[in-house]
């Protein structure tokens, strides 16, 4: 997300605004088309081989890997609260997973603010 609003194609995961003509629209989602797919791993990038429009690809890739369901996010509330320093492990590394469990929390409420009509 955070490179197809540096390249202002995230435009691309909505519908097409009216001042924008069609040929620059084309060039919009192929250019957000082609960041989404260089972000993926190999694998992953099969499963969206044949969509052409970067809002149903970012549409299908949410709904396979960003499940949003509320037992993910009991789950990773509980992760976050019952999160503790393990002995052996660096202080960074120990920042790190907490990082991590925030940043999975933020991604998740942020994928349910996307596609929510305006």
């Amino acid at each position: 997300m955070d490179l197809l609003f540096r390249e202002e194609s995230d435009i691309a995961l909505s519908s097409k605004p009216k001042d924008i003509s069609d040929e620059d629209w084309e060039y919009v989602n192929r250019q957000a088309c082609g960041t989404i797919r260089l972000c993926l791993a190999k694998d992953q990038k099969y499963f969206v081989m044949k969509e052409t429009m970067a809002s149903s690809l970012w549409k299908k890739l949410e709904d396979k890997y960003m499940t949003k369901s509320i037992e993910n996010r009991l789950y990773l509330k509980k992760k976050l609260f019952h999160f503790q320093y393990k002995k052996g492990i660096s202080m960074i590394e120990h920042l790190d997973n907490y990082n991590k469990i925030l940043a999975d929390l933020q991604n998740w409420y942020q994928s349910l603010l996307i596609f929510l009509p305006v």
